[in-house]
C-alpha cells in the first residue's frame, strides 16, 4: 500500500518547473526535420528536439537519422518527456568562451561537486582529473555519455574526465537532472549529462582563443580544427576534429584569502569556551608553529630554536594562537606559500566518425577517440617536503651550540621539522591517455509488415585509460634515514650504519636553508622518481530495438527494448620501492581485477488522451532494466512517469525512479598493507586483535536511490516568447559505499546485519580477520526545486533581447550510518571537502539571470550569477565552538561581446569575441575549511580565480 501510494502521489503531484527554449536553441535545431522540434524547450520540456520523425518515407531511408533525446529512448513524435532536462547549445557553449567545456557546464545550478579547471588537484586520487556532479551527489555518480554510449572513464576511480571531450564538435549538451538508470545503466542516480556531437556538418571550422586572470596566472588557450565532408554520392559522411588546449594553473601564495584558517585558542577549553573566548577563531596571515625552511626544534628545553644559513641558530618567533602546528603571524612559512589553487592542465583531443549508407534503410559506422591530457608540478601537502627528523647528539653536521645545550640538558635527541625548499620538493607528472574506438550499425524495417517503422541499432565500443604517473624528488625513506644519521670518523662525516656506507650511503647536513645543497652526493642518495602505472579497460557491446506494436484509443503507443554487456578490468603496477611503501609520498601496492555485467531494458510510452477539449494529451511512461554483475548477482531498477499537457499554455509532469550504481573498480578490488587491529567483538564481549588489511571488498553490492520529480511547465499564449518552470525534486539512497574501519565493519554486521560478508571467525568462534575496507553501509537523501523562466522579444529594427533566469533551491540534504542518532545535514553547509566519491551539501539557494541583446552581426550578454552563503561548520557547533558561523553568498558579473566578421558570406565567416567573468574580481567567502595545503572555501562553488579576461576567434567555410 505505500508504494502504491507513493506511486500515485509521484504521477500526480504538481511542483513547480519550467522548460524553455532560447533563441540559439530554436536555431541549433533549425535543421531538423520539423517533427523533432515539436514541445521543444529549454529545461526539461523535451529539451531541444526530442525525437525525428520514426517514419522514414521510401527514398529517404537513413537520411533522417533518429535524433538522440536523453530524457526517453523510444521513439514519438512530439513526445515530451516527464523528466527534466536541460540543454546547453552551440551558441551556448560559444558565448561562455571557456577553454574547457567542465567550466560551462559548472555554471547550472544543479552541478555541485564536481571537478573543474579551477580545482584540478595537485595530488590524491584525482590529479589531473575534470568530472561533473549533479546534486551534490559525486561525480561517480553521474552517468555520462556521448551520443548516448558510455565514455570511457578518466581513471581507476570510475569518474569520466571531461577534459576527454572533443569540445570543437559538441553540438549540444543534454543534462537530465533525475534517475534514468533504467534507460541507461549504473551510475545515473543523481541524472545523465549526454554530449550530442555534430556529426552532419560539411567543410571546415575552428577557433583560436586565449584568456589569463587579472593576477597574470590561469593563462590558457585553446586551438581547435574540424572538417566534415559528404563523398560516394553523400552516401558516406566523414567528421575529424583535433584540438589543444592548456591552462598553466594558479600557484600558491597568489591570493590575499588563502592564508585564512580556524586556528585552535589556545586560552580555550571544552569547559571554558565561550562566545568571547571561543575554541576555533578564523584567522588570516595563519603560519606554520613547527616548521622553518631550514629547521625547527619543536620540543624540549631547546624548542624553538631555528636553523639559517649554514647552520646558524636563532630564536623563532612564534606569533598570537599557537598551536601544535599553526598560528597566527610571527614565523617563516605561511599557509598561502603552499596552497597551489589548481594545478596546471594540458590537453589533446583527437576524434573522427566515419559513416556509411549501405542501403537506404540500413547505415554502418566507425568513430574513435584519443585523448592525451597532462598535469605536473608540485605537490600540496602533506608532502616529503614537510618532515620530521630524529637527531643524535653526535649528528656530524650539527652546529656545535646546539651540541652544547643538549648536553647541558643531558639531551641524547632533538625533533627538527623542515620545510625543506631546497631539497625533496616533489613534483608529480601525470600523464593520461586515453582511447575509444569502436562501430555499430543502424537501420529500420522499412514501411510495410507486423515491424514497419521499427528502428535497430547495434554497436561495439573499446577503450583504455593508462596513467604512468612519476614523482620526482620523491624521498626515499631508508636511504634518508640512513643519510640523516651521520658521524665524524677519521675526520669525515660518514654514514653511521656500516652496512649502508657500505652500499653507498652518503650523508646530508639538513642544518639551514641552502645546507643540504653542500652534500650533493646525499641529495642523490636520498632522493630518486618514483613511478606507478594505473591501466583500466572497457568492452561495450549493446543492442536496441524501438517502434509502435500498437495503438490505444489515444494513438500509437511507443517501445524501446535493449540488452547491453559490459566489462571493465583495471590492472595497477608500481616500482619496488612504492611497493614496499619506502618512498616519501605516492607508494602503491599492485592490485588488479575485472567485473562484467548483463544488462536488458524495456521501456514503453501510452497515450492515455489525445485531443480532447479538455486535455490535449495525457501519456504515461515506464522503464525496467535488470542488471546481473559477476561480482554481486541481479539487481532491477525502474522508472514510472506521466506528462499531462492540458493545454498550449500548461503541462504537468511527475516522475518516480528507482535507480543504482555499481561499486568502481577500486572499491573492489584495491590492495593495501597488512596490519592488526585492536577490535572489541559485541558477539563474545571481548577485546583481543585481529588481522585487519586495508583492501577492497569484492562483495559490495550496488548503490540504490529512489527519486521523485514532480514540476509545471508554462508556455503562456497571451505573452508568446515567455516560458517557465518549476520542478520540485527528492532523491533517497541507500547502501552508499563508504570506507570503514574494522572495528565500523564488525559493529554494523553485529546491530544492523550490514557487511558481515568479510567477517571470518575460527572455529573457537572468535574473529580472525575483518579487513578495513568498504562496504554498503550509509543512507543519504537530498531535496529541493528547480526553477527556470525566459522571455524573447520579437526580432525588430533594434534587434532582439532574451531574458533568462533560472536556479536551484536545496532544501534538504542529508547523509547517516545506522549507528547515527540523527542524519547529519550538508544542507546551507559550505565547506570543502573534496567530495568526488562522497557526499556534499551547499548552498540554499544557486541563481543565473542573464540578458542577451542580439543585432545583425553583434551580440552582447551580460550575465548574474549569485551563490548563496551558509554555515562553514556543521549544524551542531556553537559560537563557542567557531567564531565564524556562517559566510554570506556572492554574486558575480559576467559580460560577453560577439561580432561576425563576415556574415552571410558564400565561402565563410568568421566571429571575433571577448568576454570578462567576475567582473568586479569578487573573492570568494572564507569559510576557513580544509587543513594545510587547502584551499580556505569551497573552490567546487565559488570562484577562486578572480577576474578573468578572454578572446578569440571563431570561423567556418
Amino acid at each position: 500500500m505505500k508504494m502504491r501510494a507513493r506511486l500515485l502521489f509521484a504521477t500526480s503531484a504538481i511542483s513547480m518547473q519550467l522548460a524553455m527554449i532560447p533563441a540559439s536553441a530554436a536555431q541549433g535545431a533549425a535543421s531538423l526535420p520539423a517533427e523533432a522540434l515539436a514541445g521543444s524547450s529549454r529545461n526539461g520540456d523535451a529539451a531541444m528536439p526530442q525525437v525525428a520523425d520514426a517514419t522514414a518515407p521510401d527514398g529517404q531511408g537513413v537520411a533522417e537519422q533518429d535524433v538522440i533525446v536523453t530524457g526517453t529512448r523510444v521513439i514519438r513524435k512530439g513526445y515530451d518527456a516527464p523528466v527534466p532536462t536541460t540543454v546547453l547549445t552551440t551558441d551556448d557553449l560559444n558565448r561562455s568562451g571557456n577553454a574547457n567545456l567542465i567550466d560551462t557546464l559548472e555554471e547550472l545550478p544543479q552541478i555541485k561537486g564536481g571537478l573543474g579547471v579551477s580545482t584540478v588537484p595537485a595530488s590524491g586520487n584525482y590529479v589531473g582529473q575534470t568530472s561533473v556532479a549533479l546534486r551534490g551527489l559525486g561525480s561517480i555518480r553521474t552517468l555520462v555519455m556521448v551520443d548516448g554510449e558510455r565514455m570511457m572513464p578518466g581513471s581507476i576511480y570510475g569518474i569520466t574526465n571531461i577534459s576527454l571531450i572533443p569540445q570543437s564538435l559538441v553540438k549540444r549538451v543534454e543534462v537530465v537532472t533525475g534517475g534514468a538508470s533504467a534507460q541507461w545503466g549504473s551510475d545515473a542516480l543523481a541524472g545523465v549529462v549526454n554530449l550530442i556531437m555534430d556529426h552532419d556538418f560539411e567543410g571546415v571550422r575552428g577557433s583560436l582563443q586565449g584568456g589569463i586572470s587579472t593576477y597574470g596566472d590561469n593563462g590558457n588557450y585553446r586551438a581547435s580544427l574540424a572538417w566534415g565532408h559528404r563523398f560516394a554520392d553523400d552516401r558516406a559522411r566523414i567528421a575529424l576534429s583535433f584540438e589543444i588546449a592548456e591552462s598553466s594553473g594558479i600557484p600558491a601564495n597568489s591570493r590575499d584569502w588563502l592564508g585564512a584558517q580556524f586556528v585552535s585558542n589556545p586560552n580555550a577549553t571544552a569547559a571554558t569556551k565561550s562566545v568571547s573566548n571561543p575554541l576555533n577563531i578564523l584567522s588570516s596571515n595563519v603560519m606554520l608553529s613547527n616548521a622553518t625552511f631550514g629547521g625547527l626544534i619543536t620540543a624540549g628545553p631547546l624548542r624553538g630554536t631555528a636553523f639559517g644559513p649554514n647552520g646558524t641558530t636563532y630564536q623563532f618567533n612564534y606569533g598570537t594562537l599557537v598551536s601544535p602546528t599553526l598560528m597566527v603571524g610571527g614565523g617563516e612559512v605561511s599557509r598561502a606559500a603552499i596552497v597551489r589553487v589548481a594545478a596546471p592542465l594540458q590537453r589533446k583531443v583527437g576524434y573522427g566518425h566515419l559513416s556509411y549508407d549501405l542501403s537506404d534503410r540500413v547505415e554502418v559506422y566507425l568513430r574513435g577517440l584519443y585523448a592525451h591530457t597532462e598535469t605536473s608540478g608540485p605537490l600540496t601537502l602533506p608532502a616529503s617536503n614537510y618532515d620530521t627528523n630524529t637527531v643524535r647528539i653526535d649528528n656530524a653536521f650539527l652546529p656545535a651550540s646546539v651540541r652544547a645545550q643538549m648536553a647541558a640538558n643531558n639531551l641524547s635527541t632533538i625533533s627538527v621539522v623542515r620545510f625543506s625548499t631546497d631539497y625533496a620538493m616533489n613534483v608529480m607528472r601525470y600523464p593520461t591517455d586515453t582511447g575509444q574506438f569502436g562501430g555499430g550499425i543502424n537501420g529500420s524495417f522499412g514501411s510495410e509488415g507486423f515491424l514497419r517503422d521499427w528502428r535497430w541499432d547495434a554497436h561495439y565500443n573499446y577503450g583504455w585509460t593508462n596513467s604512468p604517473i612519476q614523482t620526482f624528488n620523491n624521498l626515499n625513506k631508508t636511504n634518508y634515514a640512513n643519510a640523516l644519521d651521520s658521524i665524524i670518523v677519521n675526520g669525515q662525516p660518514v654514514c653511521r650504519n656500516v652496512d649502508a656506507r657500505a652500499a653507498g650511503c652518503r650523508p646530508i647536513n639538513i642544518f639551514g636553508l641552502g645546507s643540504p645543497a653542500t652534500t650533493p652526493d646525499a641529495l642523490a642518495y636520498v632522493m630518486g622518481t618514483s613511478i606507478k602505472t594505473y591501466y583500466i579497460d572497457r568492452h561495450n557491446a549493446a543492442a536496441t530495438l524501438k517502434g509502435s506494436p500498437f495503438s490505444t484509443w489515444a494513438g500509437p503507443i511507443s517501445f524501446a527494448a535493449g540488452v547491453e554487456w559490459r566489462r571493465d578490468r583495471v590492472n595497477i603496477t608500481a616500482d619496488p620501492i612504492a611497493v614496499a611503501t619506502g618512498w616519501g609520498v605516492s607508494s602503491q601496492l599492485p592490485f588488479g581485477g575485472s567485473v562484467s555485467v548483463v544488462e536488458g531494458f524495456a521501456e514503453a510510452v501510452v497515450p492515455l488522451i489525445s485531443g480532447q477539449s479538455w486535455t490535449k494529451s495525457l501519456d504515461i511512461a515506464g522503464a525496467v532494466r535488470q542488471a546481473r554483475y559477476s561480482t554481486s548477482g541481479d539487481t532491477r531498477v525502474w522508472k514510472v512517469g506521466a506528462s499531462w499537457t492540458i493545454n498550449d499554455s500548461i503541462r504537468l509532469r511527475a516522475n518516480r525512479s528507482r535507480d543504482f550504481r555499481g561499486p568502481a573498480l577500486t572499491q573492489l578490488f584495491q590492495a593495501g598493507s597488512s596490519a592488526n587491529s585492536t577490535i572489541t567483538d559485541p558477539q563474545l564481549n571481548l577485546q583481543y586483535s585481529i588481522y585487519s588489511p586495508n583492501t577492497g571488498n569484492p562483495l559490495l553490492t550496488p548503490e540504490i536511490s529512489y527519486t521523485n520529480t514532480a514540476g509545471i511547465v508554462l508556455t503562456p499564449s497571451f505573452l508568446p516568447g515567455l516560458r517557465l518552470s518549476a520542478d520540485w525534486y527528492d532523491i533517497r539512497l541507500k547502501g552508499l559505499i563508504v570506507s570503514a574501519s574494522a572495528q565500523l565493519t564488525i559493529d554494523s554486521c553485529f546491530n544492523f546485519n550490514t557487511g558481515c560478508g568479510v567477517i571470518v571467525r575460527g572455529a573457537d568462534g572468535r574473529i580472525t580477520q575483518t579487513p578495513a575496507s568498504y562496504i554498503n553501509l550509509q543512507s543519504a537523501r537530498t531535496s529541493g526545486v528547480d526553477f527556470e523562466a525566459e522571455y524573447r522579444t520579437p526580432r525588430h529594427d533594434w534587434g532582439s533581447l532574451t531574458l533568462r533566469l533560472m536556479g536551484t533551491y536545496l532544501d534538504t540534504a542529508t547523509g547517516q550510518r545506522p549507528a547515527d542518532p540523527k542524519p547529519t545535514r550538508y544542507d546551507g553547509l559550505i565547506s570543502y571537502t573534496g567530495v568526488t566519491d562522497g557526499l556534499s551539501g551547499g548552498p540554499k539557494w544557486r541563481v543565473t539571470a542573464g540578458a542577451t541583446w542580439d543585432s545583425g552581426p553583434a551580440s552582447f550578454s551580460v550575465t548574474q550569477r549569485f551563490i548563496g552563503g551558509g554555515r562553514v561548520v556543521g549544524y551542531d557547533f556553537t559560537p563557542a565552538d567557531y567564531d565564524v558561523l556562517t559566510v554570506d553568498g556572492r554574486s558575480y558579473t559576467d559580460l560577453s561581446l560577439q561580432y561576425r566578421i563576415a556574415p552571410g558570406r558564400r565561402k565563410g565567416t568568421a566571429t571575433a569575441f571577448v568576454g570578462v567573468q567576475n567582473l568586479f574580481n569578487v573573492d570568494p567567502p572564507i569559510t576557513g575549511a580544509g587543513g594545510i595545503g587547502q584551499v580556505p572555501t569551497d573552490a567546487s562553488v565559488y570562484d577562486v580565480i578572480g577576474r578573468q579576461f578572454v578572446a578569440g576567434l571563431r570561423f567556418s567555410y
